[in-house]
């Protein structure tokens, strides 16, 4: 997706220690999914799955960084959890949002605050997504607006409320070959051009 809207990707990985120099070389940073947040760096003892501690820290030091120096970030999945918690929000284990089917197929709707950007970006108050997660954020972090719940209220989507154009989906828009993932990354890449 991100190639098909014009960008080149360039790939980081957790340990690089000069996060500095990385930020230096990138135009704007897309967070992907994985195993899940460590819980005691929301303040929770909650049982986790695949907890990586320096991808963690490796992924808050980058959106702190990014935050910063307003540098665009596309969050997703856990991506999203990452920059709630990175803003000082906590996340919320959740049941029901781990589809069994395949991820290039569309599970449940999530539904747009009308004032959002995703709601003027997709040009549409609801959209049928991808699922595959066990938490979703709880309490929003400092700075950060929700965009989009589910019909069951878990909070799907949120944007930073400033100048830093900072967007956290909680499904896998790359996993979808659909008009709007396409147009999810290209409004992204024409952000980072600084076209409108």
């Amino acid at each position: 997706h991100i190639t098909r809207a014009g960008a080149e990707a360039l790939i980081l990985w957790p340990g690089t220690s000069d996060i500095d120099a990385l930020i230096d070389r990138a135009d704007g940073v897309v967070l992907i999914g994985g195993g899940d947040v460590k819980p005691g760096r929301f303040g929770s003892s909650e049982r986790a799955e695949g907890v990586d501690d320096l991808r963690d820290v490796f992924e808050l030091k980058l959106v702190k960084e990014c935050r910063a120096r307003s540098v665009p970030l596309l969050a997703m999945c856990r991506g999203a959890q990452v920059l709630n918690v990175a803003a000082g929000g906590t996340l919320k284990k959740v049941e029901g949002h781990r589809q069994q089917t395949e991820l290039s197929e569309p599970a449940h709707s999530v539904f747009f605050d009308s004032s959002s950007t995703p709601a003027s970006l997709f040009g549409r108050d609801e959209l049928k997504v991808n699922s595959f997660h066990q938490w979703a954020v709880d309490r929003i972090g400092s700075g950060m607006a929700v965009a989009a719940r589910a019909e069951d209220g878990v909070i799907e989507a949120f944007e930073a409320l400033d100048d830093w154009w900072a967007l956290g989906i909680q499904w896998h828009a790359e996993l979808l070959d659909d008009p709007s993932s396409q147009r999810l990354f290209g409004a992204f890449v024409a952000t980072i051009r600084g076209e409108d």
